[in-house]
């Protein structure tokens, strides 16, 4: 058997990263749990917000938290958290440019390429774009990998819906 990242109870199963949840939507016809393990985890800037959410200290008042791409504020706001708000950076912009003029610049690369996991000591797959994720999945070749990194926009996240402004 192949090494696998969460050893032997997963047995030869793929771990999939769960980050980008339009990836995650992306995949979900090709991949079963015979051959795929999606941890049950919360993006990071989820589980950032959870905890602002539960803050002691800012109970009862409205927070409102930006995030890179659509995707990850319905994400978000699929957890309900009370007076908290996930709104995308590129609609939080818009409401901005409503009162005042708000210069916005496209990013030459993104603050988070693919690559992330490629330090560790395992078969990876890192993936963007939608194209890619679709071609790879369909022709099985998830099952080669210990982990498949997936990030839904071209390039990285940040480089997606996000942050194209004045399109």
């Amino acid at each position: 058997t192949r090494k696998n990242l969460i050893g032997n109870k997963y047995g030869d199963l793929t771990v999939i990263d769960r980050r980008c949840p339009l990836a995650i939507d992306t995949i979900t016809e090709y991949i079963s749990d015979n051959d795929t393990f999606i941890p049950e985890i919360d993006p990071i800037l989820i589980h950032c917000g959870i905890e602002i959410a539960n803050m002691e200290d800012l109970r009862g008042h409205q927070k409102i938290i930006t995030t890179p791409c659509e995707s990850l504020a319905s994400y978000g706001n699929s957890k309900n958290l009370k007076d908290t708000t996930f709104i995308s950076w590129k609609e939080f912009i818009k409401h901005l440019n409503k009162s005042e003029d708000v210069k916005v610049k496209k990013l030459d690369s993104s603050p988070i390429p693919p690559g992330y996991f490629n330090n560790l000591d395992a078969k990876i797959s890192s993936l963007s774009g939608k194209e890619n994720i679709i071609s790879y999945f369909k022709n099985n070749l998830h099952k080669e990998n210990d982990l498949v990194e997936m990030l839904y926009c071209n390039n990285g996240c940040n480089n997606g819906d996000g942050v194209l402004i004045n399109e």
